[in-house]
């Protein structure tokens, strides 16, 4: 997730000088809801959720009717995981997650208020499932890459405020985890497949000085996958007699920010 941020540094370097662009930059909470499935029955096998402290920071770029955008969010926090082990035995622990968001837009404006958007979303969430009872957790690493395409609509905007809202489609092309078991078997990447996404958001803007501004946002995203590869596990190099897979997974991420703005000319 480094590479986010250091491309939009570059971003920056690289702006004409007679541009006018807005940097912002935030903080607030964001509720994470981490529910799997079994893949034969439907039952649910887990569930997480909690609330996490958050930041974010960005760039907003009108250059005539395109629109350059770039947002990192970042999240951590504890949450109570409620599901059972391998054999079926429920069991209870703790789950630790580093959620790092990146993303960036490139938009064209059909209408004076209305925009529509293309772009990616990055996202790396290290879930970190604490050892409880004599049965061990895993760390797991789920690193995935979405296209995006949505639309945003202005409902008013003048030189003293804005108030926008968006929705958006997303369609994964890259989807892993790496999962470090902490037994007896030896690390292993599972693919994650059938993945889809949604969300949607709203943010206010007010202007406290002719180069800053304050702004609230909310929004709401959803990513799941409904299948994955099976990978044969190893022990000490030495290949098993059993299979590791990802049954299906859906996160929910409900997002409220509150932050400054600068505008540069």
């Amino acid at each position: 997730m480094d590479k986010t941020l250091v491309t939009l540094v570059l971003w920056l370097l690289a702006l004409p000088a007679h541009a006018t662009y807005e940097l912002y930059i935030g903080a607030g909470t964001q509720q994470l809801t981490l529910i799997e499935k079994d893949r034969e029955t439907g039952q649910q096998l887990v569930q997480e959720q909690g609330w996490m402290p958050s930041a974010i920071y960005g760039l907003y770029l009108p250059i005539d009717r395109l629109r350059i955008n770039a947002q990192v969010q970042q999240s951590f926090g504890f949450m109570p995981y409620d599901g059972q082990t391998q054999t079926g035995v429920p069991h209870q622990s703790e789950t630790t997650h580093y959620i790092t968001q990146g993303n960036a837009s490139f938009g064209f404006m059909l209408a004076q208020l209305t925009e529509v958007y293309t772009g990616l979303n990055i996202q790396e969430d290290v879930r970190n499932v604490a050892n409880r009872n004599n049965v061990y957790g895993a760390t797991e690493v789920y690193d995935e890459v979405m296209l995006r395409y949505g639309i945003k609509q202005t409902f008013f905007e003048n030189h003293h405020q804005r108030l926008w809202a968006w929705g958006e489609w997303q369609n994964a092309i890259y989807a892993r985890s790496n999962v470090d078991q902490r037994a007896n078997y030896d690390d292993l990447q599972i693919i994650l497949k059938k993945g889809s996404a949604y969300a949607f958001g709203l943010r206010y803007q007010q202007e406290l000085t002719r180069q800053q501004a304050w702004f609230i946002e909310s929004s709401y995203y959803v990513h799941q996958y409904q299948d994955s590869s099976e990978q044969r596990l190893t022990s000490n190099g030495q290949v098993t007699s059993h299979y590791a897979y990802q049954p299906p997974i859906e996160f929910s991420h409900v997002s409220v920010y509150g932050g400054l703005v600068w505008t540069f000319d």
